[in-house]
């Protein structure tokens, strides 16, 4: 590379530093301009970086200003020292070069630092009542995430793929043996390679039920751990990690918006609808709770599923509030 290229690469870089803490004139501005035409794409990404590490809530690794007063003495040639009779040109020269390679130097830190910071920085999402939140991970892994409830991560994964629960997710995680992808939650470990399972971590209800692949659960307190396979889950059930067989297909109706029963117990269907639905159902008839259904529900309201269920069970019900009261089940 010629000494010209360097000398102007070396100008360009601390044009940006100057340009991000907003202490060009317009003349710098201009220079810098015909820059950024040239190069869209590395401005954009110098940009972003800078940008992120200062508007971050976190404690910034570096403080950009003092790092720029100490570039700007570097770079500053328009106060020239004055030659003695001792000092060559030579050694002004070669003075002026250190100068720019210290400049040069002390912008490559600053942003190597401010891209460690990005890279490294957790993100935090966190969804309200009735609000699902679709999350794609750096390494393509997807997660879609319950009302209520948070999930942190690395911005990107860089040895391990480390994710925290609080609440429900679904996960569809990109296989990679050399990275294992693990969900901490404040009872469980679950550990898979690639795979797609759902985690609940509330207080009311702990479990994990495997969709596809292969997962590992293992419970925090008692140490115990389970390898599951597709169609199984492993629930926390009076202290102590369960293995059980998916026999209800609705455990994820939060995130299709379908509800299938197929033969299944009308005590059973009240329950699922309890759960999607938010609200209380009380029969006044427990016997009759046995009575099949069959049926299909997509997208729609608890009146529009209780109306169906009516056609079949000829019983009564009033909804208040998020209370159902139900009366006069006939099997038929």
């Amino acid at each position: 590379m010629s000494r010209n290229s360097n000398m102007e690469t070396e100008q360009i870089n601390s044009l940006l530093a100057k340009h991000f803490a907003k202490e060009t004139n317009t003349e710098e501005e201009l220079i810098l301009l015909d820059w950024i035409k040239s190069n869209p794409e590395e401005y954009l990404s110098l940009k972003i970086l800078w940008a992120d590490s200062h508007v971050s809530g976190h404690q910034q690794l570096f403080s950009s200003d003092q790092a720029w007063r100490k570039v700007s003495r570097q770079i500053n040639f328009e106060a020239q020292p004055d030659v003695s009779e001792g000092q060559s040109y030579v050694s002004l020269v070669k003075s002026k070069k250190t100068s720019y390679w210290l400049a040069a130097a002390s912008i490559v830190l600053i942003i190597s630092a401010a891209l460690f910071f990005y890279t490294t920085s957790a993100v935090t999402i966190t969804t309200q009542l009735a609000e699902i939140k679709n999350i794609t991970l750096s390494d393509g892994s997807t997660v879609t995430l319950n009302e209520n409830s948070t999930l942190s991560y690395p911005r990107y994964f860089l040895s391990k793929r480390n994710i925290e629960l609080d609440g429900e997710a679904f996960f569809e995680v990109k296989h990679d043996v050399k990275k294992p992808f693990v969900v901490h939650t404040k009872q469980f470990l679950v550990n898979v390679l690639g795979t797609s399972f759902l985690v609940n971590s509330s207080e009311k209800n702990r479990f994990v039920n495997v969709k596809s692949g292969k997962v590992a659960v293992k419970d925090k307190i008692s140490n115990t751990q389970l390898v599951l396979l597709a169609g199984q889950g492993a629930r926390l059930q009076s202290g102590t990690l369960q293995m059980e067989r998916l026999n209800n297909e609705n455990y994820l109706a939060w995130k299709t918006k379908e509800l299938n029963f197929t033969d299944s117990p009308l005590k059973e269907v009240f329950s699922t609808l309890e759960n999607y639905y938010h609200v209380r159902i009380t029969p006044d008839n427990t016997g009759s709770l046995n009575c099949k259904v069959t049926s299909k529900f997509k997208n729609e309201t608890l009146a529009d599923v209780l109306k169906e269920l009516q056609l079949l069970f000829g019983f009564n019900y009033k909804i208040t509030d998020n209370q159902v009261s139900i009366s006069a089940i006939t099997c038929r």
